[in-house]
């Protein structure tokens, strides 16, 4: 498996029927894939992880995927997570970087616009450029590009779907 997150994944978490796929680099998980967002789907709250590790991996990577279990439990639940797992995201462009750095600073419950991601990135012309960096998010939920609305506080995108963030912001909304 590449360290950008291709080839099979490294591990697939389960957690109330829902199952996210999760590749793990050499710092960290490089790429997680949320699961589809039909009725019944979307995780259900309170159940514990089932992880299944593919294949070998490193003692450090097994914590990392136990970490991650236990952070999708959390906000699958409605809690703000303690601890977030160490990402990898050394194969994204330093804007990425930059973008999806000032992203993860967004508080649990809040939202903001793509122009006030590119203006705290000193770019305030580049609100376009920042959504599609935030479509270019290897770890959403991690990385809680789903807070980035429109201006006007519409959805705006998300790689995995407008149901997968309405669903994220409804968790975080309705338990702030």
């Amino acid at each position: 498996m590449g360290e950008d997150g291709s080839g099979e994944p490294s591990a697939r978490v389960t957690i109330g029927g829902a199952t996210f796929d999760v590749w793990v680099g050499t710092a960290g998980i490089s790429r997680l894939s949320l699961p589809g967002s039909t009725p019944g789907e979307f995780p259900s709250p309170g159940e514990p992880p089932v992880i299944e590790v593919r294949g070998d991996v490193c003692r450090a990577a097994a914590a990392w995927i136990e970490q991650l279990g236990r952070f999708l439990v959390d906000f699958m639940g409605g809690r703000e997570p303690s601890r977030l797992p160490a990402m990898d995201l050394d194969a994204l462009s330093s804007f990425t970087v930059e973008v999806l750095e000032t992203v993860s600073r967004i508080p649990w419950g809040a939202r903001r616009s793509y122009g006030w991601v590119a203006v705290r990135n000193c770019r305030p012309s580049s609100a376009r450029a920042v959504g599609g960096a935030l479509g270019r998010n290897p770890v959403p939920i991690m990385i809680p590009c789903h807070r980035v609305t429109r201006q006007d506080g519409s959805p705006g995108g998300f790689s995995a779907g407008l149901r997968w963030k309405e669903h994220l912001l409804n968790l975080e909304q309705d338990h702030t």
